[in-house]
């Protein structure tokens, strides 16, 4: 199997992922935004079976950060810790929604 970089990644566009690794890191330490290299262990296949095949794939991710978590129960936060945490403003929005056929919440 090849996988190759497709249009839209610059100087990577149409080089095979496997060849890459050293030429990237090289990029990165030349614009000062290197951090660390640290070589991962891989595991080696039984006698006779193939070596896995990776890829990695560059996908558009982002995350929210929904706050502390508290070791108490919902009722007992303050408003304050409520102001601090989406998680517990949007347990309290979905309290107020009217759910329709009604669900009754398991304890």
């Amino acid at each position: 199997m090849k996988a190759i970089f497709v249009e839209g990644f610059a100087w990577l566009t149409g080089q095979d992922v496997s060849q890459v690794a050293t030429p990237i890191f090289a990029d990165l330490e030349r614009k000062g935004l290197l951090y660390h290299v640290e070589p991962t262990p891989t595991a080696t296949p039984p006698a006779g079976a193939a070596a896995p095949s990776w890829s990695f794939r560059l996908v558009d991710e982002w995350f929210i950060s929904m706050g502390a978590s508290y070791d108490k129960p919902r009722e007992q936060l303050t408003a304050e810790e409520k102001a601090a945490s989406l998680r517990y403003q949007i347990m309290d929005v979905v309290d107020q929604i009217r759910w329709i056929p009604r669900v009754r919440l398991l304890p």
